[in-house]
């Protein structure tokens, strides 16, 4: 019967500690303003071309130039530029960061991702990763993609 017992008590622990996880939290996650447009983020699953992102963003606690960067789909180095970011690129809650701004382009038929980095002479994996496209990158006639914010060189 000890025994049993023993066996089952981490199994117990693991289940409460699961059901606690849905208990819902007093104040919930922590706030992000929006300034601007609505975000990708903020709506729920937008095309591509309705995905605009807002001027300006004010950070919240544990965010993170990447995070940042992936979420309203800019290159990194454009986010650090368009702020005057410098190393380590710690980001203080409660500022406010300036979202550079992205272009569009609509696909014609038979065009390529290689033809369409190459007309803006933006690398193929940025456009890719901006758009979130897996290979082999197809493209479909009048699919809108987001063009990556300009990267000062």
């Amino acid at each position: 019967m000890l025994r049993l017992a023993l066996r089952l008590c981490p199994a117990i622990a693991v289940l409460a500690l699961g059901l606690a996880g849905c208990v819902p939290r007093q104040g919930g996650p922590a706030p992000v303003e929006f300034h601007g447009l609505p975000s990708a983020a903020a709506a729920p699953a937008p095309s591509p071309s309705a995905a605009l992102p807002p001027d300006k963003v004010t950070v919240a606690p544990g965010e993170t130039v990447y995070g940042l960067a992936q979420r309203y789909r800019v290159p990194v180095r454009s986010l650090i530029e368009a702020n005057g970011l410098r190393p380590p690129y710690r980001l203080a809650a409660g500022s406010v960061l300036v979202l550079p701004r992205t272009g569009s382009h609509v696909v014609r038929s038979g065009e390529t991702l290689e033809d369409v980095a190459s007309l803006h002479h933006v690398e193929i994996s940025t456009l890719a990763s901006t758009n979130r496209l897996a290979p082999p990158y197809v493209l479909n006639g009048g699919q809108s993609l987001i063009l990556p914010a300009p990267v000062e060189t």
